[in-house]
């Protein structure tokens, strides 16, 4: 992964992290507040609005048991796991189909080329013949790779459903910490956790279902565009790159929230 923090421009998404091809390190046109403007804070906001209600004549009362706080936040960061999963298999799909459309657009061999008619007629025999008579394509390698494009384009759309699952997930365990949770709720006994705790815990997970939120979102645009023609543009190469770089997502935000489990 490159290092984050530097601005690079791809077809349709803005890169935070890399150089450019001649090695030149680019500067940062923005500071970093800007930077942070591709961010969706909407859930933070609403979030700590809500927070912000249970407070009374400016002091925090406890709110939740710690141990329910941290179980909330212990799910929510095995959905997040479990869409790093589909993410990386939906990385290696992509490349597949990648490797396997760039394969069946490859030019047959230069029939007009003398060498390879010297070597036809050395090596003359009736697989040779098949083989120039079907136009220099394996027609059995073809088959495969067919079948393998149409695969991969499955898996990729197999891949949208289930991380919209875990997506959906993530935004009902985030709504369970801000909404249903009790700003009343009291024990005699066990540890209790302050309003301010909560915010924090809720702070966090709302920064990272919102950068995994538009990491999904980018998935769908480039799952919804693969055709033939992105390849012959380009643009196929392109989104394995995107792909893998994850914009959306800030590797330090992400360690800090993996950080609060332990």
């Amino acid at each position: 992964m490159e290092p984050k923090g530097k601005d690079r421009n791809y077809p349709g998404v803005r890169v935070c992290g890399g150089t450019t091809e001649g090695g030149g390190t680019l500067q940062m046109e923005r500071n970093e507040a800007e930077c942070l403007q591709s961010y969706n804070f909407s859930p933070l906001i609403s979030c700590l609005m809500r927070f912000e209600c249970t407070m009374q004549d400016g002091e925090y009362r406890d709110i939740e048991p710690k141990d329910k706080i941290i179980k909330i936040y212990s799910e929510f960061m095995t959905r997040v796991a479990q869409f790093e999963e589909l993410m990386s298999t939906g990385c290696t799909l992509l490349i597949g189909f990648q490797q396997t459309l760039e394969f069946l657009r490859q030019p047959s061999i230069n029939k007009t080329s003398k060498l390879v008619e010297r070597i036809i007629k050395a090596h003359d025999s009736r697989r040779i013949l098949s083989y120039v008579e079907s136009g220099y394509v394996n027609c059995h390698n073809c088959v495969q790779n067919v079948s393998k494009l149409h695969k991969c384009h499955l898996g990729l759309e197999d891949h949208i459903d289930r991380a919209k699952i875990v997506v959906n997930e993530l935004k009902g365990l985030l709504d369970d910490l801000s909404c249903d949770s009790d700003p009343v709720f009291t024990l005699s006994d066990g540890e209790k956790i302050t309003k301010l705790e909560v915010a924090d815990f809720a702070a966090m997970m709302a920064f990272v279902y919102s950068m995994v939120r538009q990491d999904y979102a980018m998935q769908v645009r480039i799952v919804s565009s693969l055709s033939y023609e992105s390849l012959l543009s380009g643009e196929l190469e392109t989104y394995c790159k995107i792909w893998s770089l994850r914009p959306f997502v800030d590797d330090d935000i992400m360690h800090k929230a993996w950080e609060l489990v332990s």
